[in-house]
Parts: structure tokens; sequence; C-alpha cells
């Protein structure tokens, strides 16, 4: 059975159902993910840095959220993240590498499906 979660950035986001929400917005009074200001004013980072900071973060959430426990094995867990991002198609195309990554290193077997944020 795969744990699904969903990644927003704005209350706006319609909400999947079935998924656990992880709330990434400077709207909300509590987040899942806590916003602690803006990256320095100096650091221009690539259009993409902030998309890879927002997955990464909720990778780690994700990961901690989903109880190994209620894997079949005891162990290797499958889920699932969905979430915003500038360019959909480009992270479309890093979807593979990025899937083989984090599975080698949660030992578990992930998807992911960007959406235009």
């Amino acid at each position: 059975m795969t744990t699904s979660f969903q990644l927003r950035t704005s209350l706006d986001e319609p909400i999947m159902p079935g998924a656990i929400i992880l709330d990434w917005s400077p709207t909300t009074q509590r987040g899942t993910i806590e916003i602690a200001g803006t990256l320095p004013g100096v650091v221009r980072p690539a259009p993409a840095a902030p998309d890879l900071w927002r997955v990464a973060a909720a990778v780690y959430c994700a990961d901690k959220i989903a109880h190994r426990s209620s894997a079949e094995d005891g162990w290797t867990r499958d889920l699932s993240l969905t979430a915003p991002v500038r360019d959909p198609g480009g992270w479309g195309s890093a979807a593979e590498p990025l899937t083989e990554a984090v599975s080698f290193l949660t030992g578990d077997r992930w998807t992911f499906e960007f959406v235009a944020s």
C-alpha cells in the first residue's frame, strides 16, 4: 500500500484525496514545514534551487511521518510525493534520477509527481 504525500506551497491548492498534506506556506500560522526566512539577498540561487529545497524538505518529512511498521515487509515503504514546482517539465525529466537517489538513500520505493506552482 502506497502512502501518499502532497506538498502545498499555497493554501489555495486543492487537497488530493487520501494524501497526507505537508503545508509550506508563509500565510499559515503553523505549517508542517517551518519557514525561518528567505535566502540572504546576496545569494542568487538558480530558479530550480527553491523547488529542490522544498522537495528535499518534503521528502524528509514524509520519511519521518510514514511508519516502517506499516510496510508489507516491515521495512520497505511505498511512498509518493506530489509537489508544486516552477518547471514541471524540467522536474519530470529529473524524476527518474531523483527517484533512484531517494530510494537508495531511504531503502524505500518512491514516486514523484510535479505540478505547476
